[in-house]
């Protein structure tokens, strides 16, 4: 990779091409039976903040539809788009413990009384 533009990242490691698969954390909340788990909402998209540099970001829809946070990036920046949108993709697969069902997280309980 030519020209690599280094981000600052979490631990400050490098990760280029070649990001390794790993688990990534879970929804937090009560590890329950009774609570219903449902698809996270994970986007990954791909910025460009110089000519040339591509970087993976992942953000995640929040309560409010219309507010999404960053959940990570990538570190180094990529030659062309289409490799920093495989490696993104590759960090999405990541948050999925089982690849047949996706990224989950606890929901509510629907035994539970309505609060109100």
């Amino acid at each position: 990779m030519a020209g690599v533009l280094q981000k600052t990242g979490f631990g400050g490691r490098p990760t280029g091409l070649a990001e390794p698969y790993e688990p990534r954390p879970r929804a937090r909340g009560p590890c329950r039976e009774t609570l219903i788990s449902h698809v996270r909402r994970i986007a990954v998209h791909v910025d460009e903040p110089n000519p040339g540099h591509f970087f993976w970001v992942l953000t995640e829809e929040c309560d409010d539809a219309s507010h999404w946070i960053e959940l990570e990036s990538a570190d180094l920046s990529y030659d062309t788009w289409l490799d920093a949108l495989y490696a993104g993709v590759r960090a999405l697969q990541g948050y999925a413990e089982d690849p047949r069902i996706g990224p989950r997280a606890l929901g509510e309980n629907e035994d539970s009384n309505p609060v109100g």
